[in-house]
């Protein structure tokens, strides 16, 4: 058996018999839970010019914030999910994957290129 556990919200488990049936499970559970609003395998896509970009560090973990030149909402990764974010600055032209938060005009990045 396997097991994926959310290290944000400890209390959101999935239990499955191979890792594709635990890992289907739970991100079924995370859609039905209302802790993401779409299916987190497809993602979105859009491209732009960096208007702004800042790091943060959340519980340890540095995460970019990116604001595209003339595109609404806030697109946000975390450094050890997408090594690249570093080499972004303001003005380059980026191609961003990327799925909805629970939290309005934010999206996290899945890629970012």
């Amino acid at each position: 058996m396997y097991a994926m556990v959310n290290i944000e919200k400890y209390q959101t488990v999935a239990i499955g018999e191979t890792v594709e049936s635990c890992e289907k499970t739970y991100k079924s559970y995370l859609k039905s839970n209302g802790i993401v609003s779409t299916d987190i395998t497809t993602g979105e896509t859009v491209s732009g010019t960096i208007e702004f970009i800042k790091d943060a560090v959340i519980d340890g973990n540095t995460c970019y914030f990116i604001k595209l030149s003339g595109i609404e909402g806030l697109y946000s990764v975390y450094v050890k999910d997408n090594i690249d974010v570093i080499t972004k600055n303001i003005g380059d032209t980026v191609s961003i994957e990327y799925v909805p938060t629970e939290k309005e005009g934010v999206y996290t990045i899945t890629s970012i290129k």
